[in-house]
């Protein structure tokens, strides 16, 4: 009966001893699974804070590109209805997109229009002039009214000023396409008007700005802005529309 008791008695002892070398020995951590080290690759790269694109960058124009129709149509309706006294764009981020197809319309236009009212064959030395043309002064003539009018102390925006000399071209498309009747003094007065008319938008949008100029700086800004409205005008009657 005692071995027995002492039988029995064995596995308790042996089972403390076994508790007290688990409690002493330090806990195992497992190495971080290939999921873990993903997750904490990902947290880390969500931290670092994003980088701002250069103005030489297409990214930089992004913004500039995204417009809702609906103020695309209200500039549209404000460069054609140039008196209106509300600002043009009303603290919106100006836009180049609806400047940029304006222009590439007003090309296909002009050489759609000048081959219908003339009834020659189509001629594609034409297209490229008038792509080279219109491009170039849609760019250049604000980017040289942007450098006189900061010199002379203006708060002009470049992106601001570029956007909205592109809509004043708005009013040229619908005149071009009424040009597509066969008669010169029509085209004439038709191309004068809307010259005329794309300059008032320029003129009313920009002249507080102008009127604190110098006289010289008046008048170089007012040939270079409008000058481009008149080699519109002169390059569809004398090019297109011979």
């Amino acid at each position: 009966m005692e071995n027995q008791a002492d039988y029995n008695q064995e596995p308790k002892g042996f089972d403390m001893i076994n508790l007290e070398s688990d409690r002493d020995e330090p806990a195992k951590l497992s190495p971080p699974t290939q999921f873990e080290g993903f997750q904490n690759q990902n947290l880390g790269q969500q931290i670092q804070t994003p980088r701002k694109a250069r103005c030489w960058e297409l990214e930089y124009f992004k913004p500039f590109f995204d417009v809702d129709s609906v103020t695309v149509f209200y500039r549209i309706r404000k460069a054609i209805l140039p008196w209106q006294t509300s600002t043009f764009f009303e603290d919106k981020l100006p836009d180049l997109y609806c400047p940029f197809w304006t222009a590439t319309t007003l090309i296909f236009l002009l050489a759609a229009a000048g081959n219908f009212s003339t009834d020659n064959p189509f001629e594609p030395h034409k297209l490229v002039t008038g792509i080279a043309l219109v491009y170039s002064l849609v760019f250049l003539i604000p980017t040289i009214c942007y450098f006189i009018l900061s010199h002379s102390g203006s708060q002009v925006k470049f992106l601001e000023l570029l956007s909205i000399y592109g809509y004043s071209y708005v009013i040229f498309l619908p005149t071009v396409l009424l040009c597509a009747i066969p008669s010169s003094v029509f085209r004439w007065v038709l191309m004068s008007l809307a010259a005329v008319w794309s300059g008032i938008l320029l003129v009313k949008n920009y002249w507080n700005e102008i009127e604190i100029m110098s006289q010289v700086a008046k008048i170089g800004v007012g040939v270079i802005g409008l000058g481009g409205h008149i080699t519109i005008m002169l390059m569809a009657n004398l090019y297109f529309f011979e």
